[in-house]
């Protein structure tokens, strides 16, 4: 028969070892590490995700919208800039070509809208998704993205009129009526 032991040299053992394992470990950070450098990105990383089946186009080039005085109107400058912040806000939802099956689409009800073929809740025309984007659609996982600039905004909606069919045409006056109150 064991005697009980008073002392509880079991978990005194435990302890020690925790603490000479906390101890070495905190050495080993503190003085041995060098850590990880977050500003480092790898130089072969391909930004527009290529795993989404995105591939890298020729306009990936940084692109200068400063000198664009009206970003209402489409230019083959803005679809390309837009067709870059899609991959990286639009793609993972609303698929490489923005057919509503992204890698985040099988989780999400109601599914992404396909943008291609419509229809749109909150209409196709250029305010309409304008205000889309920067409201988000209620009721649905179409998160509001105010937090971008209003050029990239702009060049979205350029470029998601680019991809889709059956799109309305714009009344140009409340077009630039609207940009222009932003």
């Amino acid at each position: 028969m064991q005697t009980a032991d008073p002392f509880n040299r079991g978990g005194f053992m435990a302890f020690v070892f925790s603490m000479v394992f906390s101890l070495a470990f905190f050495v080993y950070i503190s003085l041995i590490n060098q850590g990880v450098d977050l500003r480092e990105i790898p130089e072969e990383a391909d930004l527009t995700a290529p795993e989404m089946g995105l591939a890298a186009t020729e306009d990936s080039a940084e692109v200068d919208l400063s000198q664009i005085s009206e970003l209402w109107v489409s230019t083959e400058v803005l679809v390309a800039h837009g067709r870059q912040v899609y991959s990286v806000n639009c793609a993972m939802c609303h698929g490489p070509g923005g057919q509503g099956d992204g890698p985040a689409a099988a989780g999400l009800v109601p599914p992404p809208a396909n943008l291609v073929t419509g229809p749109w809740k909150q209409g196709a025309t250029s305010v309409a998704l304008y205000q889309t984007l920067l409201k988000g659609v209620p009721g649905t996982s179409m998160a509001a993205f105010a937090h971008l600039p209003k050029e990239d905004l702009w060049a979205l909606v350029h470029y998601m009129r680019s991809i889709a069919q059956n799109k309305p045409d714009d009344d140009a006056r409340e077009l630039e009526e609207f940009a222009r109150s932003l």
